[in-house]
């Protein structure tokens, strides 16, 4: 027997004692576990109605106090939710219908066949019931879930109208009458931009960050709205139906207001920049001391460490050998500070350029780590980069080569560096050991591998994007995208794309 039955407590109002006998014989044959209890009269069943629990009421249409009909009423009015089955000696059509249009579950005739049929009727409201009560908890737990969610939420309809919008939808889009927005849909608003509706009328799913601006529905008249100037938003929306055949049978909407988030993140990003810039302008500031005064002082320490013994007669070949030894150390020292001195800041990236600094930078350490490095770059003489571009892609520059000294093993590495509007495109590869990408970057917290944690931070400051491909014995190769924008180059699109 089918486990919807497995204890049912069934109310059975017949005034006949033979025949609730035979109901009883015939559904302690088909459904053994349930509890049957009898009523001899509607007032009988009503008295303990409140108190007892059913799953399942029989009753007979002709009671001694009353018809089924009127009972029926009287439960509805008292809000009964619990399935009723009506049996009848002699079938009536209207008696049917009437009953069926109060909410009775089914309707039986006494016929033949009638002690055989009941059993499975009961398995059948039963199991409806169960999936009316399963369907009920799942649509008051979504209707819990729509009105306290902190996210906006709005049911479409497959035309693209609201059929549904939370308190927060609402609240975001300072929507002020719902009537008068019933017939307005997804794809009249003026802020979907053509290709956020194709991708929807596609099947497509929709994710991203959007500029809402209110003034452009007031403008529009699309529907009033009690905001003004513009929000960012996050803006989920998912198909609801097939996706195969494009068929839709409405729309969820998410929307969060991220302009907070978003102003919080502009706030830390250019804090950052500040810090950055401070740190090039107090590195700047070292390398020109270094440069001009200290390495400057040494060199003439040097010469006059050399010169010392010229108009002093014969110095012995001991004083010779120390004054030798010397000049060598001082060389050594003023190498040192020149090689600190460029590193702080390279001395020919103002009077240069990026493309001529960076083709020295890689010769200089080529010399040094015996790698050898072949440059390359393309658009360069047409643009005028900001000296904080400037300086950032020449740090990308270093930290790439250091990484590939410290970790790649390689012996080849190769950079290109363009200018291809709206980007500049950075990219470095190496022909070394490679290794797991997620695995590194999933393990960046490690602070003596910092190098590609900060690569990607300086990319992100400058609002681009960076692309990692590498794998275990096929070397490394990163790609770097930084936006060219009007206050970091003094271009025009026309100048890149000629």
């Amino acid at each position: 027997m089918d486990n919807i039955s497995k204890s049912l407590e069934v109310a059975i109002i017949e005034d006949e004692d033979e025949h609730y006998v035979l109901i009883e014989r015939a559904l302690s044959k088909k459904i053994p576990q349930s509890s049957l209890h009898n009523f001899k009269s509607a007032g009988e069943f009503l008295e303990i109605f409140y108190e007892k629990k059913f799953d399942i009421i029989i009753t007979d249409y002709q009671l001694p106090d009353m018809t089924g009909i009127e009972l029926q009423e009287i439960l509805n009015n008292e809000g009964n939710i619990i399935p009723v089955i009506m049996i009848t000696g002699h079938g009536n059509e209207m008696v049917a219908v009437r009953a069926m249009k109060l909410g009775v579950w089914d309707y039986l005739v006494k016929s033949d066949d009638f002690f055989s049929l009941l059993p499975r009727v009961i398995e059948k409201v039963a199991r409806e019931r169960n999936l009316e009560v399963s369907l009920r908890k799942s649509e008051e737990r979504f209707r819990i879930v729509f009105e306290n969610s902190p996210i906006g939420i709005g049911l479409y309809d497959s035309k693209g109208r609201p059929i549904n919008l939370n308190k927060v939808f609402i609240n975001i889009f300072g929507i002020s009458d719902l009537e008068k927005i019933k017939n307005i849909g997804i794809f009249d608003d003026p802020n979907m931009t053509e290709a956020i509706k194709s991708t929807l009328l596609n099947g497509e799913t929709i994710q991203t960050e959007l500029s809402y601006n209110f003034e452009l529905i007031k403008k529009t008249g699309i529907y009033y709205t009690t905001k003004s100037g513009s929000v960012d938003i996050d803006l989920f929306i998912r198909i609801l139906g097939s996706k195969d055949d494009h068929h839709s049978s409405g729309y969820l909407v998410l929307v969060q207001d991220i302009t907070g988030r978003k102003k919080d993140r502009e706030n830390i990003r250019r804090l950052s920049q500040q810090l950055l810039q401070a740190q090039e302008a107090e590195r700047q500031m070292l390398s020109r001391e270094l440069h001009d005064k200290i390495a400057q002082d040494l060199s003439m320490l040097k010469i006059g460490n050399e010169t010392l013994l010229d108009n002093n007669g014969q110095p012995t070949e001991d004083i010779k050998k120390r004054l030798v030894e010397q000049s060598k150390i001082l060389q050594g020292i003023i190498n040192a500070v020149r090689d600190m001195s460029y590193d702080l800041r390279p001395p020919g990236l103002d009077e240069f350029g990026i493309g001529q600094t960076i083709y020295q930078y890689c010769i200089d350490f080529s010399k040094k780590t015996q790698i050898k490095i072949d440059y390359n770059d393309a658009g360069l003489n047409v643009i005028k980069l900001s000296p904080e571009i400037e300086i950032n892609l020449y740090r990308l520059v270093q930290e790439g080569l250091n990484n590939i000294r410290k970790h790649a093993d390689a012996g080849n590495a190769d950079i290109k560096l363009v200018a291809s509007y709206p980007n500049i495109i950075l990219r470095i590869e190496d022909n070394g050991k490679g290794f797991d990408v997620e695995k590194r970057l999933a393990g960046l917290t490690n602070e003596k591998r910092i190098g590609l944690r900060s690569m990607e931070e300086r990319v992100g400051l400058l609002e681009g994007k960076i692309n990692v491909m590498s794998a275990p014995g096929k070397g490394t190769k990163i790609i770097i995208e930084i936006p060219l924008k009007e206050n970091n180059c003094g271009i025009e699109k026309n100048s890149l794309d000629s």
